[in-house]
């Protein structure tokens, strides 16, 4: 039971962090009172399944953990919000539209921001299906045809900062 209330719970924070939030550390602290620290620009991948915490980081490593030996894991800077910012939020660098897309969406830096890093487009379960090299400027196209119906999120990433943005495809 202990086990199944942490399971979720990390879930729900899992889903939270997809849904609108930047954060910039993630903190994995065990009940033996080590703490690791991840710089959300270096994880590739969180998997959560019975009875493990994966975390792939973006140099094909990965760190494991077994949820009932956790005592926290927790989110450093953390924002978080369900709905696109609202224009001009200064905590966002870009915006995406026309959300919901059919065939294509753009990503507009707004702000003195620049799209310069790389763009990747995460299903609902948490998988990369996309990753595209943001070198463009401003605005850039990005083509969803080959993505099935559904919510998806885009993670932009600079090497300074993460942001994602929820889009749906029809």
């Amino acid at each position: 039971m202990k086990y199944n209330r942490l399971l979720i719970s990390l879930l729900l924070l899992w889903g939270m962090a997809c849904s609108g939030t930047r954060a910039q550390t993630m903190y994995v602290r065990e009940k033996t009172e080590v703490q690791t620290a991840y710089s959300l620009a270096g994880i590739q991948k969180l998997t959560f399944t019975p009875g493990l915490l994966s975390v792939m980081k973006t140099g094909g490593d990965s760190d494991m953990y077994q949820p009932e030996a956790l005592r926290y894991l927790n989110f450093s800077d953390i924002h978080i919000g369900l709905d696109d910012p609202p224009a001009g939020d200064s905590r966002t660098s870009f915006r995406i539209f026309p959300n919901p897309a059919r065939e294509s969406f753009n990503i507009v830096a707004t702000g003195s921001e620049t799209l310069c890093g790389l763009i990747e487009l995460i299903n609902i379960d948490g998988c990369v299906v996309k990753s595209l090299p943001a070198n463009s400027g401003r605005e850039m196209e990005v083509d969803v045809r080959d993505l099935a119906i559904g919510t998806f999120f885009c993670r932009f990433s600079d090497g300074r900062m993460v942001q994602v943005l929820k889009f749906v495809k029809q």
